[in-house]
């Protein structure tokens, strides 16, 4: 006997990103470029500090007099023009890449020797044709990255690996558990958009003592692109599922409550300190910075939905009935957009269009990062029960 369940999905505190109240030293975002100062450190004891640093300056001594060594045994025995080597075009060098390689160990040091090196790891620089529309350029940087494993999730140690998709749990609480935080996450990166346009060089609330250069003007531009204009928002549709799902739901507990979980709230957390930076900090590079996570973020969620969750949707639309409770209006449901994945390749090629290439290489730069932040999501799915 089903039963109508009063279904809250509560939202994560920093719903109002503009009535977030924060101390400014809490607004930064330490990554690998992080904003805002660094976090200070506390000076170890005087003696074990000055025997760090002998250490450390004895081994940066003797890899660097072994580098040497071998390039000057190199450059002695090599001749400038050796028969059958080709000279360096310096006008091809210069467009060029590096490949890195980490040798175990470096041997003798004798130019005859360095084919015989043990390499640990090598890997190849990643490197961007900016020629190319953004969504291609998005697209190529995603797959070099898996196919590197730098998007995997996480996971603690000694853990399970993630099972197949095919072996996802879909049953209706964990489904619901993870339509809550979809919600919550949608619609703080709405929030963030919207802040970061309204407090923009272009935004109704911008601030007179600010005057932007041109490049972080761009970037506010483009992540306007993202905004509601776009007709790609989904936090409303969620909503509406979530209600549909509470009307039809077997679930017997009348009073059947769901909170975002943990990594739901850290996202949410995360795009919310985006957005405060983009309209409160007054430095252009801590601003423009943040502008351009936003971006990477506000893809990564919306690419995600286009690709693994559309796979959900079917899925569970399938196990649990969704057509007949009208719970898929997140997949289905885009009041401004015909083809949605046509929408949204639209809209990354319009803010990639608005940003230099440097720009369009600092927002592909945080894909490793933003990512899994946002891969964590599905989690709540990833398990056999």
């Amino acid at each position: 006997m089903q039963c109508n369940t009063v279904l809250k999905a509560q939202r994560c505190a920093c719903r109002h990103i503009h009535q977030v109240q924060r101390p400014r030293h809490s607004l930064s975002v330490h990554a690998a470029k992080g904003f805002g100062p660094p976090p200070q450190q506390q000076p170890a004891p005087s003696s074990k500090r000055e025997q760090g640093n002998n250490k450390s300056n004895n081994t940066r001594k003797t890899s660097e007099q072994v580098a040497q060594s071998i390039a000057q045994k190199v450059s002695r025995k090599t001749p400038s023009a050796s028969k059958g080597v080709r000279p360096v075009d310096k006008s091809q060098a210069s467009k060029g890449k590096l490949d890195y390689v980490k040798v175990k160990n470096w041997g003798s040091g004798e130019p005859a020797d360095l084919g015989e090196l043990q390499v640990e790891s090598f890997s190849q620089e990643l490197v961007s044709d900016h020629s190319k529309r953004f969504y291609e350029q998005l697209a190529r940087r995603l797959e070099e990255l898996q196919s590197r494993g730098l998007l995997n999730i996480v996971q603690p140690e000694n853990s399970k690996p993630l099972p197949p998709f095919e072996k996802w749990s879909l049953t209706e609480k964990r489904y619901i558990q993870y339509m809550c935080d979809q919600q919550n996450v949608h619609y703080a990166m709405e929030a963030a958009v919207a802040e970061a346009v309204a407090t923009g060089p272009a935004g109704p609330h911008k601030s007179s003592e600010l005057q932007p250069s041109k490049a972080c003007a761009a970037a506010f531009e483009a992540v306007a692109c993202f905004g509601e204009s776009a007709g790609l928002d989904r936090s409303l549709q969620i909503a509406s599922d979530l209600d549909n799902l509470a009307k039809a739901s077997s679930i017997t507990n009348r009073s059947f409550e769901v909170n975002p979980t943990q990594q739901a709230v850290a996202c949410c957390e995360y795009i919310a300190r985006l957005g405060a930076i983009a309209g409160e900090e007054q430095e252009e590079e801590y601003r423009q910075e943040a502008v351009l996570r936003l971006i990477t973020m506000a893809y990564g969620l919306h690419v995600a939905h286009l690709t693994t969750g559309m796979r959900i949707g079917s899925a569970a639309a399938e196990k649990l009935n969704l057509f007949q409770s009208d719970a898929l209006h997140f997949y289905r449901t885009y009041p401004d957009a015909q083809d949605p994945l046509k929408r949204f390749m639209q809209t990354v090629n319009s803010a990639g269009s608005l940003l230099t290439a440097e720009q369009q290489e600092q927002v592909m730069e945080e894909l490793p990062r933003a990512f899994p932040k946002i891969s964590l999501l599905l989690t709540t799915l990833a398990h056999i029960d």
